[in-house]
């Protein structure tokens, strides 16, 4: 967290003294911009720390010790058509601490210029597979939410953990009492 908030603290500084409220279009994090800029321009990045550090301290309070990425960097989650009417967009909106950045496997893209927002997991992998060709029935999936699309159904955010915590399940391509219905054209 220390970081990333010292890096887009770096770079507002970085950019505004050279192109000025343009600064504002860069929103993402660009590390090589830091890396470039760090020898002629080591004042501004120290600068930048002390920044982040108060903005950390008044956001998440003075104890240093207790600042956790996930607290800030949370993946929200809105239903599709209740999401757009405010009384049901709480209600009905799942949110859940995660991990990642932009630079990580388990990517989790933020923008650092939203204020008290900034941090927020705004891009990521909702749907995850790893298809084994050999035995399809090893294959692993993830999905971000829960497999109904339904608010009232007890699918509806079932998987929000496994999905942030990596863990996948197996969903056999035919299960053992199917049958299966053959349609033919008449003759």
């Amino acid at each position: 967290l220390i970081f990333q908030a010292w890096l887009a603290a770096a770079q507002r500084a970085l950019l505004i003294a050279e192109i000025g409220e343009m600064a504002a279009s860069f929103p993402l994090a660009r590390p090589r911009l830091l890396a470039a800029a760090l020898p002629a321009h080591a004042d501004r990045v120290a600068a930048a720390l002390d920044e982040a550090l108060n903005d950390l301290s008044r956001r998440f309070g003075p104890d240093m010790e207790s600042w956790r990425w996930g607290e800030a960097h949370r993946a929200t989650f809105r239903h599709p058509l209740f999401g757009k009417i405010a009384w049901l967009a709480e209600w009905t909106g799942l949110s859940i601490e995660s991990d990642g950045d932009d630079f990580t496997i388990n990517r989790g893209g933020f923008e650092t210029a939203r204020g008290d927002d900034a941090f927020r997991h705004v891009h990521g992998a909702g749907f995850r597979a790893v298809y084994d060709l050999n035995d399809p029935d090893r294959s692993l999936f993830a999905i971000a939410t829960g497999q109904s699309g339904n608010i009232l159904s007890p699918h509806w955010s079932d998987m929000l953990e496994n999905w942030r915590d990596g863990r996948m399940l197996t969903i056999p391509a035919r299960r053992a009492n199917e049958t299966v219905l053959h349609l033919e054209p008449p003759p």
